[in-house]
């Protein structure tokens, strides 16, 4: 339910964990980001970002995906394409893991006929597995949350380290204007 005010962004009640989180902003801010992960604060989430719990999923997921689309996009002129919904993702992964398949969670993997939702899926499926099953990880035993919920804030994750290492950003953030301020 939405809150009245339309000051949150968020339309989840923390207190109330069996209200699916859905967000009206596509990215959310990192504080938004270290309430629902339950961490501490912004450095918190940049941490576990930087972390072995998500960094090395992203970089594969960067180095196969979005580094070459990025690429692709600079060298045609337009703007790089948007990724899956995860929607599209969470049942990929399914249909990948039905009847134990293992297409993602398999230690080495053929990764030859893959497509882009392929590579989200593996992300998706290793960030959550990594983090529910290791003591040091942000969903474990985080039973007041279901494999959905997980998902989706991993994916307002994935959004928010996409959207912060975007070629744009990462131009302004360097530029000569932004360092001297």
């Amino acid at each position: 339910m939405a809150h009245e005010s339309g000051a949150s962004a968020v339309f989840m009640d923390p207190s109330n964990p069996r209200n699916y989180p859905r967000f009206r902003r596509n990215v959310l801010s990192w504080s938004q980001l270290a309430l629902h992960l339950n961490l501490s604060g912004p450095e918190q989430v940049k941490e576990w970002m930087n972390s072995e719990f998500f960094q090395p999923y992203w970089q594969e997921l960067y180095e196969a995906v979005i580094a070459p689309a990025q690429l692709s996009a600079r060298v045609s002129g337009t703007r790089r394409p948007r990724g899956p919904r995860l929607s599209i993702v969470q049942y990929t992964l399914v249909e990948g893991e039905r009847g134990g398949e293992q297409t993602f969670s398999r230690r080495k993997l053929d990764k030859s006929d893959w497509d882009i939702v392929d590579h989200y899926a593996r992300f998706l499926y290793m960030v959550r597995s990594e983090n529910k099953l290791d003591k040091k990880g942000v969903f474990f035993a985080r039973d007041d949350l279901t494999n959905e919920e997980i998902d989706m804030l991993i994916w307002k994750a994935l959004q928010k380290k996409s959207h912060e290492t975007a070629p744009s950003r990462v131009r302004r953030k360097l530029s000569p204007k932004t360092v001297q301020q």
